[in-house]
C-alpha cells in the first residue's frame, strides 16, 4: 500500500517536516528509544518557535503521527516534492508450514524492538511488578499462580495417557477448558487480581505489542479447571469493527459499491426485482434516519419529501454548528482571531433559542457532560454538527431515489442510472448508513487470540479459535 502523505504545513514547518521525513527514510533500524528521542527533539525546536501557533500544532501532530508510524513499520519514500508511506502487502493464504513459521518469526523480530521498548515502560514494569509481587496489605496473592508448570502439566497428560480407565475420558480429567469473560468488576478466586489485570498481564508476554483500541471490547480468558488454580491456557480479545473493511471483505458482504451496483444489474432482469430492491434501499434511508434525533432541524415533512433546499441548508447549519464549536473552544483557550464572521447564519434564526438543538440528557448518555458550561455549550455544537451533517446525507440520499424513481425501477434505463455520480454518491450513503448499523452495533471482531505457554504446546491457540467459533 501507497499513501501520499501531505500535512497541512507551511514555510519553515514544512521545510521540518520534510527533513525529519527524511532522516527517517535514510535510517536503517527503527529502534523505539531512538524515535523517541526524535521526537523530543522536535518538541523542543517547537517551544522557540514564534511563528503561527496553529502551524506549531499541525506540526507538532504531523510529527507524532509520522514518528508513531514509522514505529508501526511503514516505510518513508520521497515522491516528487514529497513523501509518501509505503506498507508490506501481507502474504495471505497458500502458505506451507515452513513458510508460515518464516512469517511469524519475522513479524517477531520486526516487533522485538518495539516490544523491548513497551516492556520498560515505567507504568508497564510497575504494573507488572504489581501483579507479580503484590503487596502483602492488598491480600493478593503472585498472578505466577495461574501459569501452568510444564512437568506438572506434562504429568497430567502423562497419567491420562497411561490411564486404564475405559469408562471416563482421561483426557478430559487432565485438561479442563473453559471460557471466562474479564469484565471490569470481575476478580480471580485464587490470586484476587481483576480479570482485566490479568488478561493485560499476558497480552504483555507475546511477541507483539500491546496498543489500546477505541470501541467495544470483550475480553476472555480460556482457563484450565483440572488445576487447583484454574491456569490461564489462553487469552482472545473481540473489538469493534472498522468500518473500512476493506475491499475484498465488502466485496464478499455485499457493503462495496461494486457489489450493490452489481446487485442491482441483476435485479435488472425483472420489474419485480427491481420494486424489492428499492423497497430495500428506501428501508435502509428510513432505519438510518430513525436513528437521529430532527427536531428543530427538519420538520416531518422535509424528512418524508427532503428537497435540494433542505439539503443545502442543513449542509450549510453543519458548517456553521462547526465553527461555533471552534469559536467556543478559542473562546475557552483564551484565543482570538481577526477574522471571526457573524455568530449565526440566517437559517440559524429559524432555530429555537436555546443553541445548539441537544438536549443536556444527550450528552449524559454519551459520557461527555461537564459542569463547564462553555465545555458543555462546544460539546452540543459537535452533536448538532454531526446530526446535521448526517441528516444532509441520508436526506440527499432519499431525494436521489425519489427523483430517479422511475428510472430505477426500469429495467433498460436502471444500469445507466446507477452509474451516474450522484446516484453513485447515494447508494454510498446506503452502504454507510448498513455499516454504520451492522458493524458498528451489531458485529465485533477478532482482535486478539491465542495461547500462553505452557499450553502453546498443546495447540493452545486453535482451542481459543475453536472456542470462539462454538461460543
Amino acid at each position: 500500500m501507497i499513501v501520499p502523505l501531505q500535512p497541512p504545513l507551511e514555510g519553515i514547518t514544512a521545510e521540518r517536516f520534510l527533513a525529519l521525513a527524511q532522516a527517517l527514510s535514510r535510517a536503517s533500524k527503527r529502534n523505539p528509544a531512538d524515535l523517541q528521542t526524535l521526537l523530543e527533539d522536535e518538541l523542543v525546536w517547537l517551544k522557540t518557535y514564534t511563528g503561527n501557533k496553529n502551524q506549531a500544532m499541525a506540526y507538532e501532530a504531523s510529527a507524532r503521527v509520522l514518528l508513531d508510524l514509522v514505529r508501526l513499520g511503514w516505510h518513508i519514500r520521497e515522491h516528487g516534492y514529497g513523501i509518501e508511506l509505503v506498507s508490506e502487502t501481507p502474504r495471505l493464504g497458500g502458505l506451507t508450514p515452513v513458510e508460515i513459521l518464516a512469517e511469524k518469526q519475522k513479524t517477531r523480530d520486526f516487533f522485538k524492538a518495539t516490544v523491548h521498548h513497551q516492556l520498560n515502560d515505567p507504568y508497564v514494569r510497575a504494573f507488572i511488578e504489581r501483579m507479580e509481587n503484590p503487596s502483602s496489605k492488598t491480600g493478593k496473592k503472585p498472578i505466577t499462580l495461574l501459569i501452568a508448570d510444564g512437568s506438572e502439566l506434562h504429568a497430567r497428560l502423562l497419567a491420562a495417557r497411561q490411564s486404564n480407565n475405559k469408562d471416563d475420558d482421561p483426557l478430559a480429567k487432565a485438561i479442563s477448558p473453559y471460557l471466562q469473560l474479564a469484565t471490569t468488576d470481575a476478580y480471580d478466586e485464587t490470586t484476587g487480581h481483576s480479570l482485566r489485570d490479568i488478561w493485560r498481564y499476558f497480552r504483555y508476554s507475546w511477541s507483539i505489542p500491546q496498543f489500546s483500541t477505541p470501541g467495544r471490547q470483550l475480553l476472555y480468558l480460556v482457563r484450565d479447571a483440572a488445576h487447583p488454580c484454574h491456569p490461564v491456557m489462553g487469552i482472545i480479545g473481540l473489538n469493534n469493527c472498522a468500518l473500512q473493511m476493506g475491499e475484498e471483505r465488502e466485496d464478499h458482504l455485499g457493503w462495496s459499491l461494486k457489489a450493490l451496483q452489481e446487485r442491482l444489474n441483476i435485479a435488472a432482469e425483472s420489474v419485480e426485482s427491481l420494486k424489492k430492491e428499492y423497497a430495500w434501499l428506501e428501508s435502509q434511508i428510513t432505519a438510518a434516519l430513525d436513528d437521529v434525533d430532527p427536531t428543530n432541524l427538519v420538520n416531518t415533512e422535509e424528512l418524508q419529501q427532503p428537497s435540494r433546499e433542505t439539503v443545502a441548508r442543513l449542509r450549510r447549519q453543519s458548517q456553521e454548528f462547526d465553527r461555533l464549536r471552534d469559536e467556543t473552544l478559542r473562546e475557552l483557550a483564551h484565543i482570538r482571531t481577526d477574522n471571526d464572521g457573524p455568530i449565526l447564519l440566517a437559517e440559524m434564526e429559524e432555530l429555537d433559542e436555546d443553541h445548539p438543538p441537544v438536549d443536556d440528557e444527550m450528552l449524559l448518555l454519551e459520557g461527555k457532560s461537564a459542569s463547564n458550561t462553555g465545555m458543555q455549550k462546544a460539546r452540543k455544537h459537535l452533536v448538532a454538527r454531526k446530526r446535521s451533517g448526517l441528516l444532509a446525507e441520508l436526506l440527499h440520499a432519499r431525494l436521489m431515489l425519489l427523483e430517479n424513481r422511475d428510472s430505477l425501477l426500469n429495467p433498460s434505463s436502471v444500469r445507466e442510472t446507477i452509474k451516474r455520480e450522484e446516484m453513485g454518491v447515494a447508494l454510498q450513503t446506503v452502504l454507510a448508513a448498513l455499516k454504520s448499523r451492522f458493524a458498528g452495533i451489531n458485529m465485533l471482531e477478532i482482535s486478539t487470540y491465542g495461547a500462553i505457554p505452557p499450553y502453546n504446546h498443546l495447540l493452545g491457540g486453535k482451542l481459543a479459535a475453536t472456542v470462539l467459533a462454538i461460543n
